[in-house]
């Protein structure tokens, strides 16, 4: 009976090993379809290992980018990389997005998962403020902005988070002071900030 007993608990082990393994090597598949532009099935592989561990937050965060990519598609604005700043090209601005609006959800949706399983993770919150700045929902981005910028002020998310809320100040609020200032911490903590300076070399010269 005990020879069973130790056979019971070493099946049991083998399985749990297995199914970790599986989730990576789904999560793995997942990032070289995303890499190679297989979007949808980027998404499968994401889904299959978010359904093996639903509190796996990198595979809920990279499906969160994966929606969010193809929001940018539609919306002919430059793609996501690995840079936030990339995401700003020369100070594009697009108040609110016209399409893709159920993909934005849908990344909203991954990215809210990451900061239920990790409440500190300041790139989903700094994801969650521009995915509902796209939206239009302003009030609501300045908010999850805020979170990014309490959990890591000196962080390259935090500068973003800034960075995007004085885009809402200046040109949805028509609040160039709060802009200034909030760029202006930012060049503070990185002097080589290149988006902040861009704008804030934007809006002093329109004053003058």
């Amino acid at each position: 009976m005990k020879r069973i007993y130790i056979c019971l608990i070493f099946v049991l082990c083998l399985s749990g090993s297995t199914q970790a393994q599986t989730e990576v090597t789904l999560f793995r598949q997942g990032l070289a379809l995303q890499k190679a532009g297989r979007l949808e099935e980027a998404i499968q592989s994401y889904e299959k290992a978010i359904a093996l561990d639903n509190d796996y937050a990198d595979a809920h965060y990279q499906l969160g980018r994966v929606y969010y990519l193809q929001a940018t598609r539609k919306n002919n604005v430059k793609e996501i990389t690995g840079q936030h700043e990339k995401l700003f090209p020369k100070q594009q601005y697009v108040p609110k997005w016209k399409y893709g609006k159920k993909e934005l959800d849908l990344a909203i949706k991954e990215f809210e998962e990451v900061v239920r399983i990790e409440p500190e993770a300041a790139d989903a919150l700094f994801m969650l403020g521009l995915l509902n700045h796209n939206k239009g929902l302003y009030d609501t981005a300045i908010e999850w902005h805020k979170k990014a910028i309490n959990v890591s002020r000196y962080s390259a998310d935090a500068l973003d988070a800034r960075h995007d809320i004085a885009l809402i100040y200046y040109h949805i609020k028509n609040n160039d002071a709060a802009a200034i200032e909030l760029l202006r911490t930012n060049l503070e903590i990185y002097q080589f900030h290149s988006l902040s300076k861009e704008l804030l070399e934007l809006i002093e010269n329109k004053s003058k």
